[in-house]
């Protein structure tokens, strides 16, 4: 599964957190893959776009804990969400709900 994880770097755990963040870019933990890393404006500092199934994105999340807070959202490409989509109740058109 394709995931994102939004970072707030704790104060005083930049330095740390950036250190480990190039670690896991350069070698991810196991079972992990790495897309990209980014920095973001707003109410997070990083973002990190990778692959992994759901145990493995805890493990990164408890991993990255000690610097961050996280929040790890499950993402899925455009097109596969619209075919997900197509037969949800909420996404059809009106005149097809009757």
């Amino acid at each position: 599964m394709y995931f994102l994880s939004l970072l707030k770097v704790q104060a005083g755990k930049q330095e740390q957190c950036l250190e480990l963040l190039k670690k896991f870019r350069e070698k991810p933990p196991e079972g992990i893959k790495i897309n990209d890393i980014m920095f973001c404006l707003g109410k997070y500092d990083l973002i990190i776009i990778g692959e992994a199934d759901e145990v493995k994105t805890l493990e990164l999340s408890a991993r990255l804990t000690p610097y961050a807070t996280l929040e790890t959202l499950t993402i899925i490409p455009f097109d596969s969400g619209i075919d997900m989509l197509k037969n949800i109740y909420w996404f059809r058109h009106e005149e097809e709900r009757i």
